[in-house]
């Protein structure tokens, strides 16, 4: 388990599907963030599977998710790319995204990021923009492409990846760049 002790100036914010903790859903926890934030947030979020397609808004940085154990804390959502969103359009492969990483000076830590879909085509589990993004002990875990990263400056570092067909990285320009990837389960 990753130390989430608070340093001079951070705020830690808790995500429990159980109420014990300040938030039920980690999107909560991300809408309390002040926007332009610039003191370090820790949220914590406690082991449970997270169904909710999740966005950090551009205007969200510094953040810090932590979860209690990668193999038990788990944020899932099911678009896919056929699937039709209200005004009847396709998501297209980057829209099917369970997780929307817009904001910079991102990290994640113990956290295994899905797409539940199943086999209906591609699927995203993580689709970052934001720069300055970091994943530590995380799973990914999805149909086809579990993660697309299209940033300019973008910093992942120990990938754990279980059951993945592909990683697909479209970096623009490819500069900066520190992939570790490792296979757990």
């Amino acid at each position: 388990m990753m130390s989430t002790a608070l340093l001079f100036g951070q705020t830690k914010k808790t995500v429990a599907q159980d109420g014990s903790g300040d938030f039920t859903t980690v999107q909560a926890a991300i809408d309390a963030v002040p926007d332009g934030n610039t003191k370090p947030v820790i949220i914590y979020i406690k082991k449970g599977i997270y169904k909710e397609c999740i966005t950090i808004s551009i205007a969200k940085a510094f953040v810090r998710f932590v979860g209690e154990d990668v193999t038990t804390t788990k944020l899932t959502f099911d678009n896919y790319a056929s699937k039709k969103d209200s005004a009847g359009k396709a998501f297209g492969t980057t829209g099917s995204s369970s997780v929307f990483v817009n904001g910079d000076n991102i990290s994640f830590e113990n956290i295994t990021f899905e797409n539940s879909s199943g086999p209906v085509g591609q699927a995203v589990a993580v689709n970052v923009i934001g720069n300055r993004v970091a994943f530590k002990n995380c799973r990914f875990l999805g149909s086809r492409i579990p993660c697309i990263p299209r940033v300019q400056r973008c910093s992942i570092i120990k990938i754990a990846t279980s059951k993945v067909r592909s990683i697909l990285f479209l970096v623009r320009p490819l500069r900066c760049l520190n992939i570790v990837r490792s296979i757990a389960d």
